[in-house]
């Protein structure tokens, strides 16, 4: 039996047959390739990186998309929609149904169409009321403001629709991200600020709405209000003769 010299326990380790040969002992030495050790922070940086558990493999990133301000058009065509005549009689007016407390209110407005709001909602609100019975409601009221708010018609962007004559005002379409298009009331090519005369019952502005039921009641903000019946009627021909309709459909209730 042959024992194993000092060189080949070097380059083999014990009990382990050379590569490519046979368990019989060949006399002649073969050159044995030594393996090369790696240290500790080798293996670390050449072994490949798996995701830590719970998270996804990333991938390349992705290409950033073009921001659209909100609110801000990116397009804005000549496209625009203009009231150039006035009726002769006003199918709105009726001194026989105005309240006798409001009247001097209606002397100066110009004569306007017919149209009429189609609510979305199928609930009914508690309807409209008449400066009289407003007085009746709120006698802590201060009627000298509340004539004042009546009476305001226009300065600069902020518009009172149940006053404002409709020839003063255009709709200009323009066309926002992902081509959406929408018809924009404007006064003087700026988008307008449209109000109009409401009797406040709830405000849910510094309160959590009582009437969006859900986490997001936090983040609507919002008056609910009973309109005067001849101003929200007033407001509705404005829009309807600026729009060309008779009848429009409206997102909230009166």
């Amino acid at each position: 039996m042959r024992h194993r010299s000092s060189e080949e326990d070097e380059g083999e380790p014990h009990g382990a047959p050379l590569s490519g040969s046979k368990k019989t002992q060949s006399p002649s030495k073969r050159p044995i390739a030594k393996r090369k050790e790696r240290s500790p922070s080798e293996e670390i940086s050449q072994s490949p990186k798996t995701p830590s558990k719970g998270k996804k493999p990333q991938g390349p990133p992705a290409p950033k998309k073009a921001k659209v301000a909100r609110g801000a058009p990116v397009l804005q065509t000549e496209d625009v929609l203009k009231v150039t005549k006035l009726p002769k009689k006003c199918q709105v007016t009726n001194e026989d149904v105005q309240d006798p407390l409001a009247k001097e209110l209606y002397t100066n407005l110009p004569p306007l169409l017919r149209c009429v709001f189609l609510l979305w909602s199928p609930d009914t609100g508690p309807g409209n009321m008449m400066y009289s019975s407003w007085e009746d409601v709120t006698p802590y009221m201060n009627f000298d403001i509340m004539w004042m708010c009546a009476n305001f018609v226009l300065k600069g962007k902020y518009v009172n629709l149940s006053r404002i004559d409709p020839r003063k005002l255009q709709v200009i379409k323009q066309i926002y991200g992902a081509q959406r298009e929408r018809w924009t009331l404007s006064i003087g090519g700026t988008t307008a600020v449209c109000v109009t005369l409401a009797m406040a019952v709830q405000s849910s502005v510094t309160e959590i709405s009582s009437v969006v039921k859900s986490e997001k009641a936090v983040k609507h903000k919002f008056i609910t209000a009973i309109p005067h019946g001849q101003e929200i009627e007033c407001l509705a021909r404005v829009v309807g003769m600026i729009y060309t309709a008779v009848c429009l459909g409206v997102k909230y209730g009166f």
